[in-house]
């Protein structure tokens, strides 16, 4: 953990010291931020640069007393809090440091956004127990040990390497003796899997245990042990971590097993009945084949001693050793039998299914239209570096040139902007209005179920002054179609999406508008059609065709709907609005496109808020915050493609340089796939359905080639590489 770095114990300073003081420690330490204690350590408060330079605005000078500007009764976290929860914690707060104190508000510690995001390496050695015979598994097992056995392509024993470097550990022992040569040859000193390995050679079976007997040298800290043919998502780390927290001398992971009777059972006392209990389910915790270990343990080990894990660890209870359980919940698999080899290559990801990601952002292959270059860039990412060539100068030009050719400087409205009260439209509309001075109309379609964020934002936005029109369809046609669309497309507010396409170009029609503008091209933007890329000008058909995925006749039809019912849902006439001469253009493709810019913007002129804490599936909390559809969107997104809300913004953030490819992928490890439980009875009641019927409808649109199903939840069987 990173409070443990000595440097933090630098940013330790008493409330007598200047500015000066602290300033001169920031330059040294380079950590931002001084923790202010007392004579005995505890916590006063932190002062951050930024409460610096907030004091010097003020009129303070570099010799003044750091007390005015002291942030008393800061955020803090305990030692106990794991990784993944501080830096959830940390985002939601969005802070970068946060101060690690005891119980008595002592300061032990400082985490670091940076630090707690960048890959730990563990110097505890990892040790594999390879040397079994795998008789269940005859005949695959008469020319190859278990651990070489193929599973999504690649040996067992790869897989758990694999999973333990992605934790950090790189110094591995395995011990041998069945067919051993194969897989002392297979491997080598681990060098070509970018890992250091050693071998123990059994000269005769010696359990799961007894191998550890033959570690020369004996390991001076504590150290993992796991079978060689037990696959699972366990994070490593973690356990060791749990381990070490708990000071245990030896922790076994544990899976909670259950089986369910197939008979009724019958309690008797004698000869006489007691109760009955149909089919009952028996649940217990089974060893899962993963152990920490202290090295004293070793004591307990005879040289070439046959042991197993259970009977070592008696001994070690024996003895009043602190010996504890770590419940995993993650996917496990013993390999032991056939079936379980095979239920193994069903839930493992295969090296045949082609998915890649891009070599910069973590855009995903499965997404609809997108492309690769030669390089491994996705079209969004290629677009990203194309556009730093872009003569935007020129764009701007093209931009004015087309705003003059619909300003109207008769009191009419003369653009149209979609708009919900986000930092998009919002920052659409002002540049529109306030840079160049056009008079544009804003419209919102209510949202099927809105925030009272989204409508604070909403009312925020008009009240900095934009005429705005509100749109509310039919409400029980707009329920239909997205009730619709959630069974047959899995997109839970297509009728929404319709919507927000069709009804603008009505509202346009009857005030005699023949320019709509619309935020960013989201095709080019974030991977997908490049048609407009070169054309700021498209159409109807084009509108059809990518933003309502080919859908909308299919959708409107087999709805039911009379004509009456659908008139916010329905395009005009292409011939009338050719005839019109209505233009549809994306802002994006005039300036170069920044969220985080748009959201500034919107904060400051347009009275934009943000949610409190990071919105359901990611770690931002600026964007979607309008309608508590679009969680239940971006999980299906989830399921059917492999990459979510999480992952969206995390790319976005990789593109414009805040944030490293290894901590997006920590962050989308963290957030990505998450379903809102919390608005589970929300949907249910607005789609009219049951949980059964709502939860088969989301195992439906489930992608089989990407997820499996473990415990009631769909769990990938990818990794992001």
């Amino acid at each position: 953990m990173n409070h443990v770095n000595i440097l933090w114990r630098k940013t330790l300073l008493p409330l007598k010291v200047t500015i000066k003081d602290v300033v001169n420690m920031l330059d040294e330490v380079a950590l931002r931020i001084a923790l202010i204690t007392d004579e005995s350590n505890l916590l006063i408060g932190t002062v951050s640069d930024g409460d610096i330079r907030r004091g010097l605005l003020k009129g303070l000078s570099l010799d003044s007393p750091i007390e005015s500007i002291v942030k008393r009764n800061p955020l803090v976290v305990s030692p106990e809090l794991s990784r993944e929860k501080v830096l959830q914690i940390m985002n939601s707060n969005k802070i970068q440091q946060v101060p690690v104190v005891n119980e008595r508000n002592e300061v032990i510690g400082l985490h670091l956004w940076d630090e707690l995001n960048a890959p730990t390496t563990h110097k505890n050695l990892f040790v594999i127990m390879a040397g079994g015979k795998g008789t269940r598994l005859y005949p695959q097992t008469v020319n190859s040990p278990k651990p070489l056995l193929l599973l999504a392509g690649k040996p067992i024993l790869e897989h758990i390497i694999d999973r333990a470097k992605s934790h950090g550990f790189n110094n591995f022992v395995i011990a041998i003796h069945y067919l051993g040569q194969m897989i002392q040859d297979y491997f080598g000193n681990g060098e070509k899997f970018g890992v250091k390995i050693r071998y123990l050679n059994e000269s005769t079976p010696l359990g799961t245990a007894g191998a550890l007997s033959l570690l020369d040298p004996k390991p001076n800290s504590t150290f993992i042990v796991t079978n060689g043919d037990v696959v699972t998502d366990i994070n490593y780390a973690e356990i060791l971590n749990f381990h070490q927290q708990n000071n245990a001398s030896a922790t076994m992971a544990v899976k909670r097993y259950e089986w369910q009777n197939p008979f009724g059972v019958v309690q008797t006392q004698g000869l006489k009945i007691t109760d009955f209990e149909e089919k009952p389910i028996t649940r217990s915790y089974v060893n899962a084949g993963v152990y920490v270990l202290e090295p004293t343990s070793l004591s307990f080990l005879k040289e070439s001693e046959t042991c197993d894990m259970p009977t070592l660890l008696k001994r070690l209870k024996e003895e009043s050793n602190s010996l504890i359980a770590y419940p995993i919940h993650e996917p496990w698999i013993d390999i032991g039998r056939p079936e379980d080899l095979s239920k193994g290559l069903s839930q493992m990801s295969t090296e045949s299914s082609n998915l890649r990601w891009c070599s910069n952002c973590l855009a995903m292959s499965t997404r609809p239209r997108i492309t690769f270059n030669k390089d491994g860039l996705c079209n969004a990412c290629d677009w990203f570096e194309s556009k730093k060539n872009i003569n935007w100068n020129s764009r701007e030009a093209e931009l004015i040139k087309l705003l003059d050719k619909h300003r109207n400087n008769n009191g009419k409205f003369d653009c149209l902007v979609p708009c919900s009260g986000g930092k998009d439209g919002s920052y659409v509309a002002y540049n529109l209005k306030h840079k160049y001075g056009m008079n544009p109309l804003c419209v919102t379609i209510t949202p099927p179920l809105p925030t009272a964020l989204g409508e604070e934002n909403l009312r925020s936005f008009i009240e900095s002054g934009y005429d705005h029109i509100s749109i509310n369809p039919n409400y029980e046609s707009m329920r239909t179609l997205n009730k619709f669309g959630f069974i047959e497309m899995g997109f839970p507010y297509y009728g929404w999406l319709i919507s927000i396409i069709t009804a603008p170009i009505k509202i346009a029609i009857s005030n005699d508008i023949k320019l709509i503008v619309y935020g960013e091209d989201g095709e080019v933007e974030y991977g997908g059609s490049t048609e407009t890329a070169k054309n700021p000008i498209y159409d109807t058909k084009y509108q059809r065709k990518v933003y309502l995925e080919g859908g909308y006749e299919k959708v409107l039809n087999a709805s039911g709907l009379n004509d009456n019912k659908l008139y916010y849902f329905t395009f005009p006439k292409d011939d009338i609005v050719n005839e019109i001469g209505i233009e549809f253009t994306h802002w994006s493709y005039f300036e170069n496109w920044d969220p985080y810019r748009n959201y500034l913007v919107a904060k400051k002129y347009c009275g934009l808020k943000e949610a409190e804490s990071s919105n359901a599936g990611t770690f931002t909390n600026f964007a979607q915050n309008d309608q508590s559809l679009y969680p239940l969107h971006t999980y299906l997104m989830y399921l059917k493609f492999g990459f979510g809300r999480a992952n969206q913004d995390a790319s976005i953030e990789i593109r414009r340089g805040a944030m490293t490819r290894n901590q997006a992928i920590n962050l989308v490890n963290l957030y990505d796939g998450q379903l809102p439980l919390e608005l589970i009875p929300r949907y249910l009641d607005y789609y009219q359905m049951t949980q059964v019927e709502f939860e088969s409808i989301l195992d439906r649109h489930t992608n089989k080639d990407l997820f499996h199903k473990m415990e009631n939840k769909w769990i990938p069987k990818f990794s992001i590489k």
